[in-house]
């Protein structure tokens, strides 16, 4: 019967996995997981190039398989990431609704409106000036409409 894990356990092997390529290695507790350090990572590398007839090491050119060993580690330790985050309850995991615009108040649909009108009249005056007015407009039809 397959062992039951919690969820510190399972982030604990996943940070393990993680760190594996920057000296983490393998957890002497759990040595199912045949994870190499990176020592052993790149030895093994270094011997396969040179049995497949790899030319240059890791960032030298002609590397077909190479790259695409990399993308897909890149593609791994982001998707690591992202299950690190999902267990820690750091991001929704479900689709995020997009934020609501908050409702325009009477006072700044006044303002907004006596601005625009005062813009058109008096096209080079400066915005400060022109808000000055507007809001003053916008005070006296308060009065006048009692709100």
């Amino acid at each position: 019967m397959a062992k039951k894990y919690s969820a510190d356990d399972v982030i604990d092997i996943l940070i393990g996995i993680g760190m594996g390529g920057r000296g983490g290695g393998v957890n002497p507790e759990n040595p199912m997981l045949g994870i190499p350090s990176f020592g052993e990572a790149v030895e093994e590398d270094r011997r396969r190039q040179q049995v497949n007839g790899g030319g240059g090491g890791f960032g030298g050119g002609g590397g077909g398989a190479s790259s695409a060993r990399g993308a897909a580690i890149s593609s791994m330790n982001t998707s690591v990431d992202n299950m690190l985050r999902a267990l820690r309850g750091d991001f929704d995991t479900q689709r995020r609704s997009t934020k609501r615009k908050k409702k325009v108040s009477r006072y700044s649909r006044c303002v907004g409106k006596h601005l625009k009108a005062l813009k058109k009249k008096h096209p080079r005056t400066k915005q400060t000036a022109l808000l000055k007015r507007a809001h003053a407009a916008c005070k006296k039809q308060r009065k006048r409409e009692g709100w």
